[in-house]
């Protein structure tokens, strides 16, 4: 198993790129804004970093033309480990 290189400033930072990244392929990327990049306390830690490796992205829905809307928030989870980049709590679009 390959040492991970991130200083925990470095990892937040190559996680919030690669979801950042994520969401911009989407079709409807204009109707997100970046809020903010937390570890995902869920996972365990990994031996490949003494940093999270496993990080939450999370992306407020911008409505559109004043609509107003409960929740929407887009969740994106960023593996730096494996490389995965996902929705949060779907097991098969990544981690999470």
């Amino acid at each position: 198993m390959a040492r991970l290189r991130y200083s925990r400033a470095g990892a937040e930072a190559e996680a919030t790129r690669r979801a950042e990244a994520f969401v911009a392929a989407r079709s409807d990327r204009d109707r997100f804004r970046f809020r903010g990049t937390f570890p995902d306390t869920a996972v365990r830690l990994s031996r490949a970093s003494k940093h999270p490796v496993v990080w939450v992205a999370t992306f407020q829905l911008v409505p559109a033309n004043g609509d107003v809307i409960d929740g929407g928030e887009l969740l994106v989870s960023v593996d730096l480990e494996t490389g995965r980049v996902g929705y949060h709590g779907y097991p098969e679009h990544g981690p999470g």
